[in-house]
């Protein structure tokens, strides 16, 4: 592996100082920021390995700092350091996607082993992939054919600047695909913004992919940049397109077209250069004829369009799925297996929820894993049967 670079993230500047002379000192790449904002910075520039953060910080604290790297930042590893024996704090962030927590007050040599145990699993995981050499898409489970061409596809556009539309249900994994494409693209090194539609309401989603000028709407103290500012140069990933309101769509469009915009309240047009990837679980020719849905976004959109299929039409990658969540999910320390009975289950099922709802159940399955097997009674939860939506399967739990 290449040095490891560490940025540390704290208000306490004798922290930092600390820090940084003892990670240098062990040949590590040291970066520092005082608050939250400052390291979002550095990581839209520098290339990042591991991320130490305290969770008390003014402005932007550390959870919300873990949640911005795990949305755009989703390889690198993040380490927080919990005040004042907080365990609540440590669960928390564990839960938010962290990969480990300290707790004060703590040893600077039981912070150079958690650093240690990340790096070598990192260089484990870069050496198996290397060994398998079954795919150019790392971290990407394709086994199907239909995967494959997928990947295909990906390989294809990755190196454009066209605009993707990907398409498929809920849990197929589009924003994985998404985030491929930016890996893969020119623009690897630069911002990957990701903005789901259906989380923002009418109100205030123009404000969030615009921006605001300060004093423009109720509660506009100060002027914020929008997600398509802070995309400027990379890729823009834009959730449940199918859920963006009408009044915002011409001016979505025009950004498609043109790349300018103003911000909310503002006068001034700003001009970008990024790229928009969409992703939606609705029909968009049938919204379209109910025209919720304009019809010449759709066709600007749709410049390349890849279509995700829902896991019961690709069988051959449940297995392998299953297995890398198992060995996500139970890591090192624990050496579970999937019996015959498990794997005919898991390919039975017809996983309504997709790789999302296999994921969880993998999770939960490890959890009250008992020795080496996995508990097939826990392995879709506690009910007694489980009825398919469309009523042609059900597993009987012993």
């Amino acid at each position: 592996m290449d040095k490891i670079s560490i940025l540390i993230v704290d208000d306490d500047k004798y922290i930092l100082n600390i820090f940084s002379r003892l990670l240098t000192e062990k040949a590590y790449t040291a970066l520092t920021a005082v608050n939250g904002k400052k390291a979002l910075q550095i990581l839209a520039r520098k290339e990042i390995d591991i991320v130490i953060t305290d969770v008390k910080m003014p402005e932007m604290d550390g959870i919300q700092l873990l949640r911005e790297i795990k949305d755009k930042y989703p390889a690198i590893d993040v380490v927080m350091i919990s005040g004042y024996g907080s365990i609540n704090d440590a669960v928390k962030s564990m839960k938010q996607g962290a990969t480990d927590y300290i707790l004060k007050p703590f040893s600077l040599d039981e912070v150079l082993l958690k650093i240690e145990n990340i790096c070598k699993r990192k260089k484990k995981h870069i050496s198996k992939k290397e060994m398998k050499d079954v795919t150019p898409f790392p971290n990407i489970i394709a086994e199907s054919k239909t995967m494959k061409e997928i990947l295909e596809e990906v390989n294809i556009v990755s190196p454009t600047n066209a605009t993707v539309l990907i398409i498929g249900d809920t849990g197929v994994g589009k924003d994985v695909i998404a985030r491929l494409i930016h890996a893969k693209s020119k623009r690897s090194n630069k911002p990957f913004i990701r903005m789901n539609c259906v989380e923002l309401n009418e109100g205030i989603i123009e404000s969030e992919l615009f921006g605001h000028e300060k004093g423009s709407f109720t509660g506009a103290v100060s002027q914020k940049k929008g997600r398509l500012e802070l995309a400027d140069t990379g890729t823009i990933f834009l959730d449940e397109i199918g859920d963006i309101p009408l009044s915002t769509q011409k001016k979505l469009l025009r950004i498609l077209e043109q790349k300018e915009f103003e911000r909310v309240g503002g006068t001034e047009t700003i001009s970008i250069d990024v790229r928009v990837i969409a992703a939606t679980n609705k029909a968009l020719p049938y919204v379209v004829k109910k025209k919720k849905f304009r019809k010449d976004l759709y066709y600007r959109l749709n410049t390349v369009m890849i279509k995700m299929y829902p896991l019961h039409e690709r069988k051959e990658d449940i297995i392998p799925l299953a297995e890398y969540f198992l060995e996500r999910f139970a890591g090192g320390e624990r050496k579970l297996i999937l019996t015959r009975a498990v794997k005919d289950m898991l390919v039975s099922y017809s996983w309504p929820g997709n790789v999302r709802e296999l994921k969880s159940t993998i999770e939960r399955a490890v959890i009250f894993a008992k020795g080496e097997d996995i508990n097939l009674q826990k392995l879709f939860g506690e009910k007694d049967s489980i009825d398919e939506v469309d009523g042609t399967f059900t597993i009987e739990c012993p």
